[in-house]
């Protein structure tokens, strides 16, 4: 299943979430919106802490040969991570994982999305 992990918590991979990225002819932030099928995760942080965040797409594709799609992770509405794939032939299937990491300055509310 598609998540922005959050926690060591084990993840269960029982069934996998089809997700088709949307097509955009620019990298500009204001093109991303949310993923409908993933919950934002909101909690608090500590002072001095780093957060790991990890968006993973298993299973993305496009009809067309050279055509891609944008994903991004977005902290407290501010894009801190963003990446393309592009398929190699029609209607193939291709696999995207994001990482970042937010340094926490001072204690705080986060909210974590991930972006399309």
């Amino acid at each position: 299943m598609s998540q922005l992990y959050f926690s060591s918590k084990k993840r269960n991979n029982g069934s996998i979430l089809q997700i088709r990225g949307h097509y955009y002819a620019n990298n500009r932030n204001d093109c991303f919106q949310p993923i409908g099928q993933l919950s934002p995760i909101s909690f608090s942080a500590v002072k001095g802490n780093q957060l790991l965040i990890t968006l993973n797409v298993p299973d993305t594709w496009c009809d067309k040969a050279g055509d891609g799609a944008w994903f991004a992770i977005s902290v407290n509405d501010e894009i801190k991570s963003r990446g393309v794939y592009y398929s190699g032939k029609d209607g193939q299937r291709v696999p995207i994982t994001l990482q970042t990491v937010v340094d926490v300055e001072e204690d705080h509310s986060y909210i974590i999305k991930g972006l399309w």
